[in-house]
């Protein structure tokens, strides 16, 4: 249940990151009520979506070995 959890937050946050990159890199975003650069906003961003991709990963190759 955690990983299919772990996959929308993870596609969710994917989507986001694409959405910056096809409509203003540069144009300014809020992250929790704090105003940030969109670069700043889009590396956030793609550090949290990689964070919880390797888990999901992680998650799976460890799951495949128990079996």
């Amino acid at each position: 249940m955690k990983r299919n959890i772990n996959i929308v937050v993870g596609v969710i946050s994917l989507m986001n990151v694409i959405y910056k990159l096809a409509t203003c890199i540069s144009c300014v975003e809020y992250f929790f009520t704090v105003e940030v650069s969109g670069l700043v906003y889009l590396t956030i961003w793609s550090i949290i979506t990689i964070i919880i991709f390797s888990e999901v990963f992680r998650t799976g190759k460890n799951a495949k070995q128990l079996k």
